[in-house]
Formats: structure tokens, C-alpha cells, sequence
């Protein structure tokens, strides 16, 4: 990993972002058993690139159903980009992201 990719802004050609989106219940992930399995799936991926959620938006995820923004930070604790999470409880208790 370079340097630039944890420090530049996530802009629309950011590599994160597609492998972002793969993570989603549309890629090869399925449904998540919990929220949090969701969670850690898409911090697994930041991590790759240095960046990880701000833990102060981290708190915002209740409800069986939902959405949330949360901030992306890299290494030095600066504001890089920002997701959007959503969530929903299918019928059989697993989640949708």
C-alpha cells in the first residue's frame, strides 16, 4: 500500500470503493449472521488500505432496519471519505447490507 492511497480522499476511482461494494450482500459476502459481521466485513476491507470508521459514528447501527453514515479515517485520524451503511433483518434473523 502506498502512502497516497491512505492519505488522498476516497474519490469515485478510489480502489477501496469497488472492493467496498463486493462486500455488500449484491457480492459474494450473503447475508450477515449479525450487524456487527457486516461491520467487521467492511472495516477488513478499509484495513487494507490503512483507513478504518470513525469510532465515534460507530455507535449509530440500532434497530433491525436502518442507515447510517459513518466516516472513514486513515492513519493520522483524518476524515478521508464517508460510507454509507444500511441495514435490514431479514425473516430468518440474518441481515441484510
Amino acid at each position: 500500500m502506498s502512502t497516497a492511497t491512505a492519505t488522498a480522499h476516497i474519490m469515485a476511482r478510489h480502489p477501496v470503493r469497488e472492493k467496498f461494494a463486493a462486500c455488500s450482500t449484491s457480492g459474494a459476502a450473503g447475508y450477515f449472521l449479525t450487524k456487527g459481521h457486516a461491520v467487521d466485513c467492511f472495516d477488513g476491507v478499509l484495513r487494507q488500505y490503512g483507513l478504518s470508521f470513525a469510532l465515534y459514528d460507530c455507535s449509530e447501527f440500532v434497530g433491525n432496519a436502518g442507515c447510517a453514515n459513518v466516516d472513514i479515517i486513515n492513519e493520522s485520524d483524518h476524515v478521508v471519505g464517508c460510507a454509507r451503511l444500511t441495514w435490514f433483518r431479514m425473516p430468518s434473523g440474518r441481515y441484510e447490507s
